[in-house]
C-alpha cells in the first residue's frame, strides 16, 4: 500500500493575499501537481520569493520527481538556514525532504 504524502507545514511567514496564495498553492499540490508547479513558476518570476519556490519544490515531489525538486529545496534550506537553522529543518520537513532523509519531522 502506497503511503499518502503528508500535507506540508505551513512554516512561512507570509501575511494577507500571499498566505492566501501560498494556501492555495499548496492545495493544488495534492490535486493537479503540474498545474501547481506552473502555478508556483510563474509566481516566483513575479516575485514570489520563498513562497513560491517552495510550493514549486512540493509539486514536483507530489508528481513524484523528487530530484527536480532537490536543487530548489537545498537552496531553500541554505537560504533559510542563514536566518535561522530552526528555519531551514522547517523548510526541510514542511516539503518531505526531512522524513525521506530518516528525520522525525
Amino acid at each position: 500500500m502506497a503511503a499518502t504524502p503528508k500535507q506540508p507545514q505551513r512554516s512561512l511567514s507570509l501575511g494577507g493575499a500571499e498566505a492566501v496564495r501560498y494556501e492555495n498553492c499548496l492545495r493544488l499540490t495534492a490535486q493537479d501537481p503540474l498545474q501547481a508547479h506552473e502555478t508556483a513558476r510563474t509566481w516566483a518570476e513575479q516575485g514570489g520569493g520563498l513562497a513560491a519556490r517552495h510550493c514549486a519544490a512540493v509539486a514536483m515531489i507530489r508528481y513524484g520527481r523528487p530530484e527536480y525538486a532537490a536543487p530548489d529545496l537545498e537552496a531553500l534550506a541554505a537560504e533559510a538556514a542563514a536566518k535561522t537553522p530552526r528555519s531551514r529543518a522547517r523548510s526541510l520537513c514542511s516539503s518531505g525532504a526531512g522524513v525521506a532523509a530518516g528525520a522525525r519531522c
